[in-house]
């Protein structure tokens, strides 16, 4: 018999957050999150995005032992500003059992029924930064920490149960040239033209203070860079502070690159990581002095990066501005020896951005989003 359980204590959360990494105890591609990361951002009272979110938690039991979780949210600022009467579902996590699929489905439909929504997408996070999509190209590739990754059954569950495939994003992987190669030669000189051209610099960013004193700019104009992407729902100053303490204040001042104007104006940003992801595996979920060892030994041993966060001012597309950004980031990525860059998913129907990519990369992934209108029951 199969049970779903809506969670209400700790515990149960504790049981939600560490059940993935039982299921996927045998991959080498998935990454595990931190433990008190998931923790945190679960939580309604420190997590302000969730403030204006109805979510219901989910454990699903099968002979009394766990066997699948998810998590339903209905984001009201969506709902109500922009007419989108839409669930979503995250943290789904399931065994190999359609039956267990099924009946964690029917229970988002449930709670869909309930606050009268019109459909059913995911996977699908609080917010723009959380981990969105469901993996159908890529299961023999490590997930890039901050993506979700499943086993191939999982797509397979939702088509058999008629649900459709909505949104489709892909995932490069770009082999950086170096300063002998022609190509990193041509991409010097393109960029010092688009600069001069439209009078364009660099800032030159080095410590923490640097970021921070930036923060707010690069914000605001990632909140400008996607306002018009209809399921983009923009920061609020508090959220702005929250990925301020939680987010910007960690990442390598010189990994961030900001492009601004004659006038000083953030025109563009772009935030890149070191592949942390064997790290992280070796981790397990928590961070202690050993584990240390590892994350200290890629810093300084590695020859992978991830690309993350990109925004760019609307008036500068197609002005060359991601040239700029891409050759910027390859300088200092050469430096530190790093081969490959794994860039951040790119909506399939983004056709300029992936046109930049198609003759210099790998496609390693796809992940969509999948979608159950209510009338389809």
């Amino acid at each position: 018999m199969i049970e779903i359980k809506e969670v209400f204590s700790e515990k149960d959360l504790l049981k939600l957050v560490k059940f993935p990494f039982g299921l996927y105890k045998k991959s080498p591609y998935w990454t595990p999150p931190i433990i008190k990361q998931e923790l945190n951002t679960l939580d309604k009272e420190k997590n302000p995005f969730q403030k204006n979110t109805t979510t219901h938690y989910y454990l699903a039991y099968k002979d009394k032992k766990i066997v699948g979780t998810v998590i339903a949210i209905i984001n009201w600022i969506e709902v109500n500003k922009k007419n989108v009467k839409r669930l979503r579902f995250t943290q789904f996590d399931v065994i190999d059992d359609i039956e267990v699929t099924k009946k964690i489905i029917e229970t988002l439909e449930g709670v869909a029924a309930k606050y009268q929504m019109d459909s059913i997408e995911g996977p699908l996070g609080f917010s723009n930064l959380d981990r969105f999509g469901m993996l159908t190209k890529g299961f023999d590739k490590i997930a890039k920490f901050g993506t979700n990754y499943n086993y191939s059954y999982y797509p397979q569950h939702f088509k058999e149960l008629g649900w459709k495939e909505n949104i489709k994003w892909i995932e490069y992987e770009v082999k950086l040239p170096t300063k002998k190669d022609k190509t990193y030669q041509r991409h010097s000189l393109l960029c010092t033209r688009i600069k001069e051209r439209s009078e364009l610099k660099t800032l030159s960013i080095k410590t923490k203070k640097d970021v921070l004193k930036y923060a707010d700019g690069i914000l605001e104009l990632f909140n400008k860079s996607f306002k018009e992407i209809k399921k983009f729902i923009p920061f609020n100053e508090e959220q702005i502070e929250y990925i301020k303490k939680t987010r910007l204040s960690l990442i390598d001042p010189n990994l961030l690159k900001v492009i601004v104007d004659k006038n000083d104006n953030i025109i563009a940003f772009s935030i890149c990581t070191l592949a942390f992801e064997k790290a992280l595996q070796k981790a397990r979920g928590k961070i202690t002095l050993f584990s240390m060892l590892h994350f200290l030994r890629l810093k300084y041993f590695n020859k992978r990066a991830n690309a993350g966060i990109i925004g760019i001012d609307p008036e500068y597309h197609k002005k060359g501005v991601p040239a700029i950004i891409m050759h910027e980031t390859n300088i200092e990525l050469n430096k530190r020896g790093i081969t490959y860059l794994e860039l951040d998913p790119i909506q399939e129907s983004n056709t300029a951005n992936i046109s930049l990519w198609d003759n210099m990369s790998t496609h390693l992934k796809t992940r969509v989003t999948f979608i159950k209108e209510l009338s389809d029951k």
